[in-house]
């Protein structure tokens, strides 16, 4: 291996462990061959407990929840982008919504050899816009009923 693409690989790595959102990449099995840390913390799973393995297998409410028909757009090459899609990890206990950019991953020929996914977490955003919603929910009701509003505490 020349010095300048050792130079790049190594770019690229610290360019997928340095990013916020996660990154994962799966083969025409759906079995993950990237996993990088963004995705452990999101995921709260380790790389060493998810490559190699089938994402169907490992997580099975991907398939409960329709998420598995993005992998096989992927592998059909094609690029879908999934919005405020929930989510919950059984072995984690976390849960929240994400948006999924799923994209077909090709070699030099161009055939279709996995697909790879950008995992961004919007759980933050979707409860603020929740809140945000229910505030003027209130603000609405408040400023337009005839009738006078109490509050109180404990």
């Amino acid at each position: 291996m020349t010095n300048e693409r050792q130079e790049q690989d190594l770019f690229l790595k610290c360019l997928l462990e340095a990013n916020v959102d996660g990154i994962i990449a799966f083969d025409t099995e759906c079995r993950y061959t990237l996993w990088n840390r963004a995705m452990e913390v999101f995921s709260g799973v380790n790389r060493e407990n998810v490559l190699g393995k089938c994402a169907f297998e490992l997580f099975p409410g991907l398939k409960d929840s329709g998420e598995d028909k993005f992998y096989l757009s992927a592998l059909s090459g094609k690029t879908i982008v999934a919005e405020s899609r929930p989510y919950h990890i059984p072995e984690t206990e976390r849960s929240g919504f994400f948006d999924g950019y799923y994209s077909p991953r090709h070699d030099e020929n161009g055939v279709v050899i996995g697909g790879v996914a950008i995992i961004r977490d919007v759980t933050d955003r979707k409860r603020a816009e929740a809140s945000a919603i229910e505030a003027h929910r209130l603000s609405f009701q408040g400023g337009n009923t005839p009738l006078a509003g109490i509050e109180w505490d404990h």
